[in-house]
C-alpha cells in the first residue's frame, strides 16, 4: 500500500498522537523501534522511535522519542542496512541505504538534534513513512549511480555517497 504524505499538526495534537502510537507499538505482536501516525491510521505528521540503551552498569532500558513535523538534514555516514524490516510489512526483509549520522529539527526541538546509530536510521525509517515512502523506495540495489544522490547535496550518487557505504546490521 502506497502511503501519502502526512498533514502537519500542532503540539498539542502530536502528543495526543503520541499517546496512540506508543500504546500501539506495545500492543503490536511483532517487535519494532518505531511508528509513524499514517501506520495506524491517522493523517499527521507524527512518529516515534524507541532504542534500545545499556546504562554503564548494564542496565537495559529504552528511550522512547517523540517526533512532531520532523525534518531531517545533515546526512552523514552512508550504510547499506542490512535487514530493515517495518512493522507495516511483517514478513519482509531488505537492503536499504540510509546514513548512520542526521539532524532532525521538529515541532518539540525547532533547532535540531543529532541522532547517530540506530536512532538515526530509525528516524529516518518513520519520517520516510510521513512523507509517503516505505522501505522498498530505499533499497540500495535501486540507486542508480548517475541520479541525484539520497542525501540532498544535489551530487551524482556515484561521486558523492557511494564510494563512501559502509555496512550497519539491524
Amino acid at each position: 500500500t502506497k502511503l501519502t504524505a502526512c498533514k502537519p499538526v500542532s503540539m498539542e495534537v502530536g502528543l495526543e498522537i503520541s499517546d496512540k502510537l506508543s500504546a500501539a507499538l506495545d500492543a503490536s505482536k511483532m517487535p519494532g523501534c518505531g511508528l509513524a501516525a499514517n501506520q495506524i491510521g491517522i493523517d499527521a505528521s507524527v512518529c516515534i522511535i524507541r532504542i534500545p540503551k545499556r546504562d554503564p552498569q548494564g542496565f537495559d532500558y529504552v528511550v522512547e522519542t517523540t517526533f512532531i513535523n520532523p525534518v531531517l538534514s545533515e546526512f552523514k555516514n552512508p550504510a547499506r542496512v542490512l535487514g530493515e524490516g517495518c512493522l507495516s510489512f511483517p514478513d519482509k526483509r531488505c537492503e536499504t541505504l540510509r546514513y548512520k549520522s542526521c539532524k532532525i529539527s521538529d515541532t518539540l526541538q525547532p533547532i535540531g538534534r543529532t541522532l547517530t546509530g540506530l536512532a538515526a536510521i530509525a528516524a529516518q525509517h518513520e519520517a520516510d513513512h510521513l512523507s509517503g515512502l516505505t522501505m522498498f523506495d530505499r533499497l540500495v540495489d535501486n540507486l542508480k549511480p548517475n541520479q541525484s544522490c539520497p542525501c540532498r547535496s544535489g551530487q551524482p550518487f556515484k561521486t558523492c555517497c557511494r564510494p563512501k557505504v559502509g555496512e550497519f546490521r539491524c
